[in-house]
């Protein structure tokens, strides 16, 4: 699989990415050496734009980050924390978040394209009806029991 990571961005994205949530140095290390972050603490991270396709975010952290418009085509995010998480306009498509944390996650006009969000803990019906599924992905768009997503216009 190949991992796609504009350490250019991100680094650059890292570097004001400080707020009132305090992410591990050493994370953040991690993330722009190795291009991915598995059971890192990001929280509160400012990864604008980032580009993580095929990564694995699982177990991370990334409550209260800035990751709008970032890319997690085939990324993998299962157990996640994204509560607090500006996702808008990141796109998601085939990405593996089952058991993901997205309480409070903004999710307006997030492509979740074949995304496994099985299991996805305080993910609404009111978080799903500011996004939609754009048909790209393996179209198997997955959701916990009684959410629905609609197609994109």
């Amino acid at each position: 699989m190949v991992m796609v990571i504009r350490t250019v961005v991100v680094g650059a994205a890292l570097l004001i990415g400080a707020n009132a949530h305090a992410f591990d140095p050493a994370s953040i290390h991690k993330l722009k050496t190795a291009g991915e972050c598995s059971k890192c603490d990001l929280s509160g991270a400012n990864l604008h734009a980032g580009e993580f396709v095929g990564a694995d975010f699982s177990g991370t952290d990334l409550s209260g980050a800035n990751l709008t418009e970032a890319v997690f085509n085939e990324a993998k995010l299962n157990g996640a924390n994204l509560g607090g998480a500006d996702l808008t306009d990141a796109i998601l498509v085939d990405a593996q978040a089952k058991k993901a944390n997205l309480t409070g996650a903004k999710l307006v006009r997030t492509v979740l394209g074949g995304a496994n969000l099985t299991g996805a803990v305080g993910l609404t019906q009111a978080q799903l009806d500011e996004t939609c599924d754009d048909g790209t992905g393996d179209g198997k768009t997955l959701l916990p029991a009684g959410l629905t997503l609609k197609r994109c216009d």
